[in-house]
């Protein structure tokens, strides 16, 4: 059979037709002997993704000596493109990019968190799950600390959906009364929800915080060197511009289709979405990247005429900036590393202060990390910093500037 609609495929479905013909196989098979007759695969000579055709060979008299066959051919890939496509009709959560997605409402939050200090240069929101307060912690009391420096211009809120769990929104909530810094939406907390966030926290900007001058959108498991990033935005002339973050070039990132390879995968796409596309267009990593205010407010003004996509990363840095036009992007992907390992190991054991991003499973190896960075800021780096903060830092500073390290080089993450 031939289906034009098609997509990548999903497992579960797939599984499940296998599993009724396997049950409707050996039913047939032990009441009737010589019922069906399963021929060899036919290989195809073209470069699809599933190589054969099943072709089964049905008896319907079950006799011996009868000469009356009926064959069924099956072609796998149209067989995975159809099911997929009955699953999109289904799950409108992670559709297809032109899906329309419900406007995002806000159930907990502080509409004056911004309103509380005279000039918020910097507001941090943080992508995070309900039942991660102890990554939310780690930040607090590091890089995130809204009481790290002087001008105390610092505000940060951490975005989420709710979670069907009665015990849990409950320590949400006894968690936004200790700290007033939760924005939580109408929408269920899940892996798909990246994009939600991000529509989330661009509305409450616009809304409640319109006098920020940047934007920093972090995951809750991101070490930030908050003072690297201020050199980078000090030094930098197109600040209203502007977009600062480990950066994914046209034709590097490989779009992956084949379920036996990606299966289980988010990226893993169907062949409706970015069609005839081998690779993602230009994008930022979602580990984190700097905007103007100004920046932010454009993209939640394009929000309505932009497709919706599953994946913050290539929703927020290639769908939606891509309707502005004159974006500045400042590469920082020679500065970031994903694996955490290794951001403990070259920060801390090889005394190297050479990323801007980097993600940190553990909080002892975040709380680690930090007390590094702080022993090596340049003695300006320490003239910021609050009196309290800055009493608990050893006397010993570095003299270099390490934002020399910034270059085109893109080593492996």
């Amino acid at each position: 059979m031939k289906v034009v609609v098609g997509a990548c495929g999903r497992p579960r479905r797939l599984q499940q037709f296998v599993a009724t013909v396997v049950c409707v196989y050996l039913v047939f098979h032990f009441t009737s002997p010589h019922l069906w007759d399963v021929e060899p695969p036919r290989v195809h000579t073209t470069d699809d993704t599933f190589p054969s055709d099943m072709v089964v060979a049905v008896n319907p008299l079950g006799g011996y000596g009868s000469n009356l066959n009926l064959k069924l051919t099956l072609n796998i890939k149209s067989l995975v493109k159809f099911l997929d496509a009955q699953e999109d009709l289904v799950n409108k959560e992670k559709a297809t990019p032109d899906a329309v997605q419900p406007e995002v409402e806000i159930v907990l939050h502080d509409p004056k968190r911004c309103d509380e200090i005279p000039e918020v240069t910097w507001l941090v929101y943080v992508h995070t799950q309900p039942t991660r307060g102890d990554k939310r912690m780690a930040q607090r009391r590091t890089w995130a600390n809204e009481k790290l420096f002087k001008k105390r211009d610092i505000r940060v809120i951490f975005v989420m959906g709710t979670l069907d769990v009665p015990v849990i929104q409950r320590d949400v909530a006894a968690e936004f009364a200790r700290h007033r810094d939760i924005v939580q939406g109408n929408f269920t907390d899940d892996e798909f929800s990246g994009p939600t966030k991000a529509r989330l926290a661009l509305k409450w900007i616009a809304t409640y915080c319109t006098k920020a001058r940047y934007i920093l959108k972090v995951e809750d498991n991101t070490f930030v060197d908050i003072f690297w990033l201020r050199d980078i935005v000090r030094k930098h002339r197109a600040a209203n511009r502007l977009i600062a973050c480990p950066q994914w070039p046209d034709h590097s990132r490989l779009i992956r289709r084949d379920p036996r390879k990606c299966s289980g995968d988010i990226w893993c796409l169907r062949y409706t979405e970015f069609p005839g596309m081998t690779h993602f267009p230009r994008h930022c990593d979602s580990i984190g990247y700097l905007m103007s205010c100004a920046m932010a407010r454009r993209m939640f003004q394009a929000v309505p005429t932009t497709s919706f996509f599953w994946l913050e990363e290539i929703y927020m840095t290639a769908l939606l900036t891509s309707r502005l036009g004159d974006v500045e992007y400042v590469d920082l992907f020679r500065n970031y590393t994903s694996r955490p390992v290794r951001a403990y190991k070259d920060t801390v054991k090889l005394n190297k202060r050479m990323y801007v991003f980097s993600r940190v499973s553990y909080a002892p190896e975040f709380y680690a990390i930090w007390e590094w960075t702080l022993a090596q800021l340049r003695p300006d780096e320490v003239d910021m910093l609050s009196v309290d903060v800055a009493a608990r830092i050893p006397r010993k500073t570095v003299k270099t500037n390490d934002t020399s390290m910034l270059n085109t080089k893109r080593p492996a993450h």
